[in-house]
């Protein structure tokens, strides 16, 4: 998996099948290796950036939350979906580093990305007591929905039956050879809100989605100045329309508020590490 980088702080939001716990789905895992050295250093650079990379034997995390941590391990797309976090688990930053045996190595190149996540629950069982379970709650959503008009062509359907990829940055989203689903899945990281496929468009797509980024948008501003700088930017960078806005005139779909069940982590017990 390349590096990642996030922004700091993440997005608050809340959203959670039956109670399941957390140690019963790590021990049904039996194919994951174990971390042979975890090494957790407190990270007191202040800086507002963290870093997640995958190295040859093991995984680096720099200046992550605990809350960055559960947030990986149990591949969620926004810190909403952590329910009961402790404030000292989304402050406090850390430097961790874990690695496998020599004879694991050849394992842990072969995982998938889930399954790497999926690995660093140990991690968090072991080093910070974490007890937890899945719940489904009723929360906000958008549907994404086919808008007035059908598909435009930044929408394309394509049968390549190439490997397909999404792509997301700041102000560009794309994708290729993947279905709706996977887009709607882009779009809920996006607007930190659980975003569900209506469309009924079945099938693999490219998608090419240009828009404003969030610091650009006077909407997003909290004051009068920063909507005006806001603008001010979003004139420089060609006037690029909004997320919302950008999905209707580039794709033909659109973003409708809703309710809906969403599964969420819900925090029943976690302890602060010791550095070692």
């Amino acid at each position: 998996m390349p590096s990642i980088k996030l922004s700091k702080p993440f997005a608050a939001i809340v959203l959670l099948c039956a109670v399941t716990s957390l140690h019963a789905q790590q021990a049904a895992a039996p194919s994951l290796p174990s971390y042979a050295v975890i090494s957790i250093k407190p990270n007191n650079s202040g800086s507002t950036s963290s870093t997640i990379r995958r190295l040859p034997d093991g995984i680096h995390m720099e200046n992550v939350s605990i809350g960055d941590l559960v947030r990986f391990a149990y591949n969620l797309n926004f810190d909403g979906q952590m329910i009961n976090l402790p404030a000292w688990a989304a402050e406090a930053d850390f430097d961790i580093d874990v690695r496998v045996d020599t004879a694991d190595i050849e394992k842990f190149k072969a995982l998938t990305v889930r399954e790497e996540k999926q690995s660093m629950q140990a991690v968090l069982i072991s080093r910070f007591k974490l007890l937890a379970h899945h719940e489904d709650r009723q929360m906000p959503v958008y549907n994404l929905v086919v808008a007035k008009g059908g598909p435009k062509p930044a929408l394309k359907a394509v049968d390549s039956a190439a490997n397909g990829f999404v792509n997301s940055n700041a102000n560009h989203i794309t994708m290729h050879d993947e279905p709706i689903a996977a887009l709607a899945e882009t779009l809920t990281r996006r607007t930190n809100r659980t975003v569900i496929d209506k469309t009924g468009l079945t099938g693999n797509y490219d998608v090419e989605l240009k828009f404003t980024p969030d610091s650009y948008d006077p909407a997003m501003a909290k004051t009068d100045k920063e909507a005006a700088e806001a603008a001010a930017r979003a004139g420089n960078d060609g006037e690029a329309p909004t997320l919302f806005t950008a999905i209707q005139e580039q794709l033909g779909l659109k973003l409708v508020s809703a309710k809906g069940p969403v599964d969420c982590i819900v925090i029943d017990h976690i302890e602060k590490p010791a550095a070692n």
